[in-house]
């Protein structure tokens, strides 16, 4: 990911996104019983957040790679000092 990209800032659009991020979103909307309308504008961070909401453990497989990209990095361990 770029520098410039930020989940808690790029918001959805199902005109300006690919292809497995519109079908993830519809899903999502039919399994939260809603329409693709209520995430148009949200952030992105926002809808992962609803999809594990709604999945929990069951995060269907786009969700848990998106989790694991967008993920904040760790703090390294420091080893023994």
């Amino acid at each position: 990911m770029t520098a410039e990209y930020n989940p808690n800032e790029e918001r959805f659009d199902e005109g300006d996104c690919g292809a497995a991020l519109l079908t993830a979103v519809r899903q999502l909307a039919v399994d939260c019983g809603t329409t693709l309308e209520e995430f148009k504008g949200q952030t992105l961070a926002h809808i992962a957040l609803r999809a594990r909401e709604t999945y929990g453990d069951g995060l269907p497989e786009f969700w848990d790679v998106w989790e694991s990209w967008h993920a904040p990095d760790s703090t390294p361990e420091m080893g023994d000092l």
